[in-house]
């Protein structure tokens, strides 16, 4: 299925799993879920969900749902990271209302979110170095396009380009 779990995350606590979640009919957020660690019984609770959903039919006139994204890594004790894909609705990528194109920061804690970067079309491999606070990302990107992200500063939010900038061909 093009749809449900998108990524795992497991602290010394707790299990995170990001899903692409329908919100509304036919409207489709990413939503992170967690749990307590227990080999008996799992009981999450939504700690984010990204700000808006993308219906399927829409004024943009594409929905692609494997483009989530969804990957995450943990960032500190009260943080992760988690990358969103943009459903193929592009222009959410450079929009900086929109959570989707994005790498986020989330609190563990209270849900809270910060964008470390945009223009991304759909990252799928996330890394995290937290001695030089760097993350590496790798995105799927359109046809003769895929990236690998080095963002070396996380004190600004990072712009990657898509859709108005790209090495491939739109599909």
């Amino acid at each position: 299925s093009s749809y449900g779990v998108k990524g795992l995350l497991i602290d010394e606590k707790n299990i995170y799993l990001s899903v692409s979640n329908e919100i509304e009919d036919e409207c489709y957020n990413i939503t992170i879920l967690k749990s307590p660690l227990n080999f008996d019984k799992l009981n999450f609770k939504i700690r984010y969900q990204t700000k808006e959903c993308i219906k399927k039919a829409n004024s943009y006139g594409a929905f692609q749902p494997i483009q989530s994204g969804g990957v995450m890594v943990n960032y500190d004790d009260r943080e992760l990271i988690l990358a969103l894909g943009e459903f193929r609705f592009r222009d959410k990528a450079q929009n900086d209302l929109s959570d989707f194109g994005k790498i986020l920061k989330i609190n563990k804690i209270n849900g809270t979110s910060k964008i470390l970067s945009k223009g991304h079309r759909n990252v799928q491999g996330l890394f995290f170095n937290k001695n030089e606070n760097i993350i590496l990302s790798t995105e799927h990107g359109p046809m003769g396009g895929d990236e690998i992200n080095i963002n070396k500063d996380l004190s600004v939010a990072k712009n990657y380009g898509w859709p108005i900038s790209s090495y491939g061909e739109h599909y």
